[in-house]
């Protein structure tokens, strides 16, 4: 929920009086009356952006937004006491203009008030490279134990998205592969990283609009589209157990649970390069899967197989078989 009604502040795209905050408040404790018993599942953002000029006009600033989230917090709340309230996600951790603002909302208590902390994944001119996000959120939650809260806390990533034109090469098809890369990594690491939610950004393109689109103005599928649809089938019932930290630091070996049964999906944020991954009763083969659906299979030499780890996430079927490591059998 976001946007100050012009009827209160004509000129302005923030909200800094009583009179718009009481606006807001009445408005946002409407919105939760009207849907709890109607919707599950529902989880109500505080703006969009707010650190930034661009939202929060006509400048930034964390004692105003803090003052409307004051407000309509407790009317949120007195609608609705099961509501899941979370902050306006903050546009780019490692910006020093965010990490400024967010410190400053900590001080006046913004993770005590709302149920998760809302973020924006974009990395400024390192947006394309989602593996930033891993020091990133490592940084942020070394704040959230510093101001208190557990380092736990809910994250949520309610945008993301990227460019074409972000990408290097001038071919458009290159471009959607690179682009298709991004975003299935992203998806991974948010798993990896216990981060709670992620939305796309955007679904269809428009002309003359943001250009991070999904879809083409068509509605037929760009890359990114089918390498997530292809992650979403792959990893369906699915969940997070470990990344095997053996190999370089740039190297992703990441292992998948359903039941007895396991995936790993590799990749790597460096140079394509071969590694081998032990395993334990695995036969004498495992089908694998591309980012984008293909299909193949991996020989397994006895207690071992090789894989060549590049920037397209590989999904490997492993069955019943685990991961022999340093440590315990995953």
């Amino acid at each position: 929920m976001d946007y100050n009604n012009k009827l209160y502040d004509p000129d302005s795209g923030g909200i800094r009086t009583d009179e718009a905050r009481d606006g807001y408040a009445n408005f946002a404790a409407a919105a939760v009356a009207r849907y709890k018993n109607q919707i599950d599942g529902i989880v109500w953002e505080i703006w969009n952006e707010p650190n930034s000029n661009d939202f929060w006009e006509p400048k930034r600033n964390a004692e105003e937004y803090m003052a409307l989230l004051k407000r309509a917090v407790p009317a949120m709340r007195k609608a609705d006491p099961m509501a899941t309230i979370i902050s306006g996600g903050v546009l780019d951790l490692s910006w020093s203009v965010t990490k400024a603002y967010l410190e400053r909302c900590f001080q006046l208590g913004l993770l005590a008030r709302v149920d998760g902390l809302g973020v924006h994944l974009y990395g400024g001119r390192s947006n394309i490279h989602p593996e930033r996000i891993i020091q990133e959120l490592d940084e942020l939650r070394q704040r959230f134990v510093a101001h208190g809260v557990r380092a736990d806390f809910p994250i949520l990533n309610t945008e993301f998205g990227a460019k074409l034109t972000e990408y290097p090469d001038s071919k458009q098809e290159t471009q959607e592969l690179e682009h298709a890369k991004t975003y299935v990594r992203m998806y991974l690491l948010c798993l990896l990283e216990q981060v709670r939610l992620n939305i796309w950004y955007e679904w269809r393109w428009k002309e003359g609009f943001s250009g991070h689109a999904i879809l083409n103005s068509d509605g037929s599928p760009r890359a990114a589209y089918t390498a997530i649809a292809n992650l979403t089938d792959q990893l369906n019932g699915y969940s997070f157990t470990m990344r095997i930290d053996e190999f370089g630091k740039d190297d992703f070996v990441v292992v998948f649970k359903n039941g007895t049964q396991r995936k790993l999906v590799v990749w790597t944020a460096g140079n394509a390069h071969w590694v081998s991954v032990g395993v334990t009763a695995a036969g004498k083969s495992l089908s694998a899967s591309g980012m984008m659906g293909e299909s193949g299979s991996i020989h397994v030499d006895t207690d071992a197989f090789s894989v060549r780890l590049t920037g397209s996430p590989l999904y490997i079927d492993i069955g019943a078989a685990t991961v022999r490591t340093r440590g315990a059998l995953p």
